[in-house]
């Protein structure tokens, strides 16, 4: 019984030290996100972990089961399946969305309701659209059908720009979103080359130095070539953001 017990012992104490390495990763993680509220709820599992643990352990190490194997195995898998679903909450695995995607197909074709759009489009329900978009880069409207849509952040030429007194600089802006973008294509160099606007809020970029007349447009981006010497910049336009890309050539 002693071998058994310093055995167990043993075990636990190897659990502990194993979580408390990880702990450092967790800490790491915490630092770099500022989210410090979750080191008190990985303590809390790690404590429950090492409760189980020690729980089922000793019934299986003394032989002091007080129920059949049976039931003591589904007391082990159930207490563990419950603790991972806090430490792997939903939406967390990187493939995930796409088994979402994959029920919502099924779901539909078992209840009768169609299953895609025209255009072979898996259909949500509008309250469920963010599966697909967990940055919230996107803004989305519903389509001819009622169905939730992204919303088309094409850039258009603007009709009444803001670079006219700029000679035949041209300016684009967003179709659709929450904010209006606004970018310059053959402006001169100290002038502005984007403007954001948000009610009443308003931001302007200029850059420092840089040719940025040779701008190509194409869907809800403009890439600039040869802005310096072997380096293009582009930005690409989202439902709540603007990316901004160096592209570097050696």
């Amino acid at each position: 019984m002693k071998k058994r017990s310093t055995s167990l012992i043993a075990g636990i104490l190897c659990l502990a030290a194993a979580a408390a390495w990880h702990s450092l990763d967790v800490r790491t993680g915490i630092h770099e996100t500022g989210a410090s509220w979750q080191m008190g709820r990985y303590l809390l599992l790690i404590v429950l972990v090492l409760v189980l643990t020690t729980v089922c352990g000793y019934f299986l190490l003394e032989k002091a089961v007080p129920c059949s194997l049976l039931k003591l195995a589904v007391l082990m898998t159930g207490g563990l399946g419950i603790l991972y679903l806090f430490v792997l909450p939903p939406l967390t695995a990187p493939d995930e969305i796409s088994h979402y995607v994959s029920a919502y197909r099924l779901s539909s074709q078992m209840t009768g309701q169609p299953q895609r759009d025209r255009y072979g489009r898996v259909l949500l329900r509008a309250q469920d659209a963010w599966i697909e978009d967990l940055n919230g880069d996107f803004v989305y409207e519903p389509d001819e059908d009622g169905n939730l849509q992204q919303a088309d952040n094409t850039l258009v030429e603007s009709e009444v720009s803001t670079y006219s007194l700029y000679g035949d600089a041209k300016s684009y802006v967003n179709s659709a979103g929450s904010y209006q973008a606004m970018l310059t294509v053959g402006a001169e160099e100290g002038t502005e080359l984007l403007t954001i606007a948000s009610d009443d809020h308003l931001l302007t970029l200029t850059p420092a130095r840089g040719d940025f007349t040779d701008g190509i447009v194409k869907d809800n981006a403009i890439r600039y070539n040869n802005v310096l010497p072997d380096v293009d910049y582009q930005y690409t336009i989202f439902g709540n953001s603007v990316k901004e890309d160096i592209f570097f050539f050696f």
